[in-house]
């Protein structure tokens, strides 16, 4: 019996003849056209490995990470349960499902703006109010505005003129008002490249027709103007005036045809009639366009006054609305403080007191009878408030009184000083704060003033006018040093400046000026030394700081190339010796002939170079200076030296 076979024992298969190739993928097809792998593979030859490589399909690498179960779902509490969205009732997908004349009938009631904003809002709405069956739509909101459609806009263009808020070139949001005359909106930048006025087209247009003007639209301006000021559209202007030039060329050419000959410059380039037929066309085109221009801004003018009368009248109703707010919150004061007085013993000073003061941060939320304890409170406060105010306005009233029965008196020593002192004497201000006059009415115990009492304080108050003068002197040498050495002492002791030292001479030369008005009101300034600049120029307020502003260091700088050109010295010239010259600023800036060839005196050259001249700091840098000759005329001899008229020659500018 042969031995039972192990049931471990493996048995050997058979192995087909032919192994099927599996489908080769885009890595075998690699694989293949590589010869140096497909040399060294083999169908019979190789390892085992490889032959059972082979026989088997190319399987797919599995990872392992797609082998792990997924991640679970995080557990959550239910939560309440979301409320549908509710669909608006109004769409435009709902409007665009009804008829069409119930459609124009909703849209004939809006404005030209609403038209517009929404016609933006898609394609098909815009194809509806732009389309040719829309027009009574746009017109029916026109009428009803009682506006007139120009002859040479469409009804959507006449809204988007009434409704635009931004500019029509550059869409910039800082715009002006639409100009209706003109037929478009602009900003103030757009304006000056496309807009000139009627009096710059000679000299901005060059070589303009003459007749251009008459044929294109414009803006009157203002019509409260004494003087009307026209502007036109540069780009309409220029075409107009190659269309009159064409039309002159074909008159010309047709009055040469019939023999007339003519210069280029004849009356016919300026529209004249002409005998020869058919030679009129320039003629005949201006006519017409003149009669255009009539029309459209009579159509221009009826919508600029319809535009005016709707503002009005907008105005008028935000004005009567804030009045009826106005009257019914009156209304409700009146009878919140009838009941304070009737049912809570109110005074009427009481409710006055509060109606000037209708939120008071102490004062209850609530109406009087729900917080009648909170009202009581309050009104312990407002009677404290009173009595408060009440001795603060009896305080001032009798310190007004104390300060005006003093006025007298400071009018009766003004005009006691000799001459012109008396201008010198300071406002009534400035005068209270005296040393000798404040006792006569700052204490509140102090006795009313009297003509004793002023007699026995009036030696006094010379003593203060005397300092006071000195004091001013003091200040007026301290400002002339510093503006012209920039550098001042700190003392102000009239000892530290001794009249041996700053004496008349000094205080007159042509860098110690003090430039003022002669009145308040005028304009025009002049130099005048100390002291007589104390009574020559017009001060306001505190003299003492009038004197700081009214000579600076630009003054000085100028004054002394102006010395430079007359050929004197600053130590030896006095002021009025510069009168005798006139002078000329050789480089001026100025573009105008006769400003550029103008004869000033010291004065007028003084104030044009402090305008267009040179700055204090490049005057004193040397940076810039202005060439500045004395005036020469042909028939005269030059001026010697620096006579004046009232200047006997005497004396020498240095």
């Amino acid at each position: 019996m042969p031995p039972r076979r192990s049931a471990r024992a493996k048995s050997r298969k058979a192995v087909p003849a032919e192994v099927p190739s599996p489908t080769a993928s885009l890595a075998d097809e690699s694989d293949v056209d590589d010869p140096d792998r497909a040399g060294s593979s083999s169908p019979r030859g190789g390892s085992k490995k490889a032959r059972t490589t082979k026989g088997k399909g190319k399987q797919t690498p599995v990872d392992a990470s797609d082998t792990e179960s997924p991640p679970k779902k995080r557990k959550t509490q239910p939560g309440p349960p979301r409320a549908p969205k509710h669909k608006p009732v109004f769409s435009i997908d709902l409007l665009l499902k009804l008829p069409f004349d119930l459609v124009a009938e909703i849209c004939s009631h809006l404005n030209g703006g609403e038209l517009l904003q929404l016609s933006r809002t898609c394609k098909t709405l815009r194809e509806f109010l732009y389309g040719p069956q829309s027009s009574s739509i746009w017109a029916a909101s026109r009428q009803r505005r009682g506006l007139v459609l120009p002859e040479d806009m469409t009804e959507q263009q006449l809204a988007d003129l009434l409704h635009r808020t931004t500019c029509v070139i550059c869409e910039g949001d800082w715009a002006y008002a639409t100009v209706y005359y003109l037929r478009t909106f602009l900003c103030w930048t757009c304006e000056k490249i496309k807009f000139i006025q009627g009096s710059k087209i000679r000299n901005g247009l060059q070589g303009l027709h003459p007749q251009a003007r008459q044929c294109v639209r414009y803006d009157p301006g203002r019509l409260d103007q004494p003087k009307a000021k026209y502007t036109y559209v540069i780009h309409e202007l220029w075409a107009e005036s190659a269309k009159l030039y064409e039309l002159a060329e074909q008159d010309e050419a047709v009055a040469h045809a019939h023999g007339a000959s003519r210069s280029k410059k004849s009356k016919r380039a300026k529209g004249a009639s002409s005998d020869v037929p058919g030679a009129d066309s320039l003629a005949k085109y201006v006519k017409e366009k003149e009669e255009w221009v009539e029309r459209g801004q009579a159509v221009s003018q009826s919508l600029h006054d319809a535009i005016q009368a709707e503002l009005r009248a907008r105005q008028q109703l935000i004005e009567d609305e804030n009045k009826r707010k106005s009257d019914e919150q009156q209304a409700k004061i009146a009878d919140f403080h009838r009941n304070l007085r009737n049912e809570h013993d109110w005074t009427e000073a009481e409710t006055t007191w509060l109606g000037a003061r209708l939120y008071h941060l102490q004062a209850p939320r609530t109406v009087p009878d729900v917080d009648p304890a909170g009202w009581a409170a309050f009104r312990i406060l407002v009677k404290s408030q009173i009595a408060r105010e009440a001795t603060a306005t009896a305080a001032r009233l009798a310190f007004e009184t104390r300060r005006d029965a003093i006025k007298p008196y400071y009018d009766s020593f003004k005009a006691a000083q000799p001459g012109l002192v008396s201008r010198v004497v300071p406002e009534f201000a400035f005068f209270l704060d005296w040393s000798a006059v404040k006792p006569l009415w700052q204490p509140v115990e102090a006795a009313p003033v009297s003509d004793a009492i002023w007699a026995r304080a009036l030696p006094a108050i010379r003593k203060n006018f005397d300092d006071y003068q000195e004091e001013l002197r003091v200040e007026a040498i301290r400002a002339i040093l510093w503006a012209t050495t920039r550098t001042a002492p700190a003392s102000r002791d009239p000892a530290d400046y001794p009249e041996s030292t700053y004496d008349q001479d000094w205080f007159e030369r042509p860098t110690a000026m003090f430039w003022g008005e002669s009145h308040a009101n005028l304009s025009i300034s002049f130099p005048r030394p100390f002291p007589d600049t104390l009574w020559d120029h017009q001060a306001v307020g505190c003299r003492k700081e009038w004197l700081r502003k009214h000579i600076g260091d630009h003054d000085v700088a100028i004054m002394r190339v102006i010395l430079d050109a007359v050929g004197c010295k600053e130590a030896s010239t006095k002021w009025w010796h510069l009168g005798g010259f006139d002078l000329r600023w050789v480089d001026s800036p100025y573009k105008q002939a006769k400003e550029r060839n103008r004869r000033y005196n010291y004065v007028e050259l003084l104030y044009a170079l402090k305008r267009r001249g040179p700055k204090a700091y490049q005057l004193a840098s040397r940076t810039m200076v202005p060439q500045i000759e004395v005036w020469q005329d042909e028939e005269d001899d030059s001026l010697e030296g620096c006579e004046l008229e009232d200047f006997d020659g005497s004396e020498e500018c240095g």
